[in-house]
């Protein structure tokens, strides 16, 4: 039914009124019934069948991940069968569907929320789903290793060796209390 007081007109679903062309919103999407009067550069994506914003100029649609990325993304992300299809590790929201922006961790390409990221760099370092370091670790087990070699193992503990395992089920032997090469 048309919006406007004085024509009542009964309808379809469409971007006008077919009597009075009255525009119920700026932007409209057909195959999903949606309007929307904010300019967020909606456009509809055929592959993941909804309406995503931003731009299709700046999004291309991965068929193996199943979802629309940035194009920043096209060169640089390991695909991750349906990846979107899961819910965010920290809130669990589904990403599929969310209007929040999303971050691919760079090691893992893990997908969560930009504030769900914030939120879990401030106490941590690695990927919620794999335990990955998302961030470049290598001046800090540079600074371990250094306050190591500075304080050596005592005489009688040093021929003492120490099976370490790792999370991703990497194990090395290690002469000191702590080896950042496993």
């Amino acid at each position: 039914m048309c919006i406007r007081d004085r024509c009542k007109h009964v309808q379809g679903v469409a971007r006008e009124c077919e009597s009075c062309k009255a525009v119920f919103g700026k932007y409209f999407c057909d195959k999903c019934k949606l309007f929307d009067n904010a300019d967020k550069k909606q456009f509809h994506c055929d592959l993941c069948g909804i309406c995503r914003q931003g731009g299709r100029e700046n999004y291309f649609h991965c068929v193996t991940c199943g979802c629309c990325l940035s194009l920043s993304l096209k060169e640089n992300h390991k695909c991750i069968q349906n990846m979107l299809t899961s819910g965010c590790p920290i809130c669990l929201e589904e990403m599929m569907y969310t209007r929040e922006d999303c971050v691919f961790l760079p090691r893992c390409s893990h997908a969560l929320h930009k504030k769900c990221f914030m939120e879990l760099s401030k106490f941590s370092y690695q990927c919620p789903m794999c335990f990955k370091s998302f961030v470049n670790m290598s001046h800090a087990y540079s600074q371990l290793a250094t306050e190591i070699a500075g304080n050596p193992m005592p005489g009688e503990y040093q021929h003492l060796s120490l099976i370490h395992i790792c999370r991703c089920r990497r194990y090395a032997v290690c002469r000191s209390r702590w080896s950042p090469d496993h």
